[in-house]
């Protein structure tokens, strides 16, 4: 079970009944992210971290841009560990992957995660054309990831550390941009499962306003948790989110 998508936690075992909950990060950021959750979970839940191409340990891996190729590369990696209650998270573009994932569960495989956690983001269908990021320049896709809120002031200041993150955020932005594009706001709920909403008071991209678009994804009533800062509550109020988390894989 050693696949290159997914870092599991020191506790995880595929098959053994245990509660798994699988993160997915923001744009430009691997499995590191979630590194202290296990701990902060005191076992509520092994974490399965997503790790994708181009960062990290698969730093020389082509990244993924299209959404098809993601899920078609993504879900046999994951598929062991769906055999027992497994829950899904994620912040930012990490949320659009992870309600894209359940609900390619819910059609290739048949089933839904216990608990889906959309952190941080505004559904797909109500956010507009990013354009074609590829034609951008280094600066002024800087610019606009700024402008938009969603890069920390430190990558800014770190040129050299900006350098190396930035093929990995373009990437994830083409991702973005096709997930979004093949998601149009459903008619019907494609999933049932408990739906948990997170959002920082002060993101300017996705605030709790923003974020309850989800609603239309899934016949669950969600559950909205609010959280102080910007569009990184996830790190500046880890303690809070991952106590939410937990919190939330108790919804029945």
């Amino acid at each position: 079970m050693t696949s290159p998508w997914l870092r599991p936690g020191p506790a995880a075992v595929p098959g053994d009944g245990r509660l798994k909950i699988v993160c997915f990060a923001y744009a430009g950021r691997g499995a590191s992210v979630f590194q202290e959750w296990p701990k902060l979970l005191d076992g509520a839940a092994d974490v399965l971290a997503v790790q994708f191409p181009g960062r990290e340990e698969r730093l020389n891996d082509a990244p993924v841009t299209g959404l098809d190729a993601f899920l078609d590369e993504f879900l046999p990696a994951l598929r062991p560990w769906t055999g027992g209650p497994f829950a899904l998270f994620g912040h930012c573009l990490g949320a659009l992957l992870a309600a894209e994932t359940a609900i390619a569960l819910r059609d290739r495989e048949g089933i839904q995660p216990g608990s889906l956690i959309l952190s941080g983001s505004a559904p797909p269908w109500t956010q507009r054309p990013l354009g074609n990021v590829g034609a951008l320049t280094d600066g002024e896709f800087v610019r606009g990831l700024r402008q938009a809120g969603v890069l920390e002031p430190r990558h800014v200041a770190e040129p050299a550390l900006l350098a190396l993150m930035l093929p990995a955020i373009r990437a994830d932005y083409e991702l973005f941009e096709s997930a979004r594009a093949g998601r149009p706001r459903p008619a019907d709920p494609p999933l049932s499962c408990p739906l948990t909403l997170f959002a920082g008071d002060l993101d300017p991209s996705a605030g709790p306003e923003a974020v309850t678009g989800w609603s239309a994804l899934t016949s669950a009533a969600p559950d909205l948790r609010v959280f102080p800062g910007d569009h990184f509550f996830l790190d500046s109020a880890a303690d809070d989110v991952v106590a939410a988390v937990g919190s939330g894989l108790a919804r029945p």
